[in-house]
């Protein structure tokens, strides 16, 4: 972080409401911090005067900043046997570093350590060109990604805390990360008493896991199939229902990514007859030329269509640190900005989460820079060296990922 940056990070942090920084429970979480030039995170802090910890922020102007979803009666004791643990908050990450999204291909990438070989997307498994298995990453952020993982927290939200566990939408708090996804936050005190089994249940519901067609009764007696009705409870039901969409999709949008071409044929055929049986809840699936390998490539499809990207380890570790309310990410310089269910359909991360807007800035670009967009504005591609004009988040958002200075 630049004294730049670090200057307009203190003067957000001085001009913040104190209530907008504060987590539940403050005095029995203990607070990380990453500041500026220091190795590593500074652990085991805690505050019990909510001034305290604005003033702390103020002073040491982090980089970036963490709490316990965990609540203790000694928060600040330094080995975790001490601190006393009272119980933790169930917590769901959504990070698109963990989707797929056709769009890495274009503006993430990597570099072979052993021979310079570069490529885009993920890195492989082997270099192609000298088999070395060590390689610089490079990531970015893009509408298309962010949208991706909202979809995911939409689904997550309103298909599985909503639908199967009946959550009210007031029981949850939604927050943008600040940087590559959302986090959900269920605190009600049963939550918190939950162990690490159950909230492996939970995330294992909710991300398939284990999920097999013939356990959860999918029967075929060929010639015969049976299916689920969309009023069957847990998996079954959500398949039926998915299975529906699909028909509609196939419908609509004429061509279904990642599901083979011949399979939509299939079901475009077959569409009306499966369509009217659905409707009546009738689990009767057979179908002239869908026999039980087609079935299972159309429902290995619905199954994982369905089904939610949470990062399941931060969900099942019940010590875990998590970004702090209204806190700067120091990687994008953008808000971990708390949201109403209402609000998340409309929500533009590029927009309403930008922490600085103001004057215009000249930056001197540091490194190559793909086409990103701050607010209502696209800037880039970029090469090394070029100076360019960009509006003070687009600056500062460079500035965070160490690839522009002022000119």
């Amino acid at each position: 972080m630049n004294d730049y940056v670090k200057a307009l990070f203190q003067a957000y942090y001085r001009e913040i409401q104190l209530e907008k920084l504060m987590p539940r429970d403050l005095p029995k979480r203990e607070l990380g911090f990453i500041l500026p030039d220091k190795k590593g995170m500074i652990r085991h802090k805690a505050f019990a005067d909510t001034k305290d910890y604005k003033a702390f922020l103020l002073q040491n102007v982090p980089v970036h900043v963490y709490y316990s979803a965990t609540l203790y009666n000694s928060p600040w004791k330094d080995r975790m046997d001490l601190k006393d643990y009272i119980g933790c908050d169930l917590i769901f990450d959504i990070d698109c570093d963990h989707i797929e999204t056709p769009c890495k291909q274009e503006h993430d990438g990597w570099v072979c350590k052993g021979c310079g070989k570069k490529g885009g997307g993920k890195p492989p498994v082997a270099c192609p060109e000298c088999e070395g298995m060590s390689f610089d990453e490079k990531s970015w952020l893009c509408d298309k990604c962010l949208a991706k993982a909202k979809t995911e927290t939409l689904k997550l939200v309103d298909d599985f805390l909503i639908g199967d566990f009946g959550l009210p939408p007031d029981n949850m708090d939604i927050y943008f990360s600040g940087q590559r996804g959302y986090h959900v936050h269920l605190e009600k005190e049963a939550f918190r008493r939950m162990n690490a089994e159950e909230r492996r249940e939970m995330a294992d519901f909710i991300t398939a896991t284990g999920i097999s067609l013939s356990s959860i009764g999918f029967l075929v007696k060929s010639p015969s199939i049976t299916g689920f009705t969309m009023k069957d409870p847990g998996w079954r039901g959500k398949i039926a229902v998915n299975l529906l969409h699909l028909l509609d999709r196939i419908d609509i949008d004429g061509n279904v990514p990642l599901l083979a071409k011949e399979v939509q044929d299939l079901l475009r055929k077959n569409k009306e007859i499966l369509k009217k049986r659905l409707l009546a809840n009738d689990p009767n699936w057979s179908l002239e030329g869908i026999g039980q390998g087609y079935w299972n490539r159309i429902l290995e499809y619905v199954v994982r269509d369905t089904k939610c990207e949470i990062d399941v380890p931060v969900t099942i570790d019940v010590h875990r640190l998590i970004r702090a309310p209204n806190t700067l990410h120091g990687k994008s310089g953008f808000i971990n900005k708390k949201l109403k269910r209402d609000e998340l359909d409309k929500f533009d991360p590029f927009n309403d989460a930008v922490a600085f807007k103001g004057n215009d800035e000249r930056i001197k670009i540091l490194n190559d820079v793909p086409r990103f967009r701050i607010e209502d504005k696209t800037y880039g591609p970029f090469k090394k060296d070029d100076i360019e004009t960009m509006s003070l988040g687009a600056a500062v958002f460079l500035m965070c990922k160490n690839l522009g200075v002022v000119a």
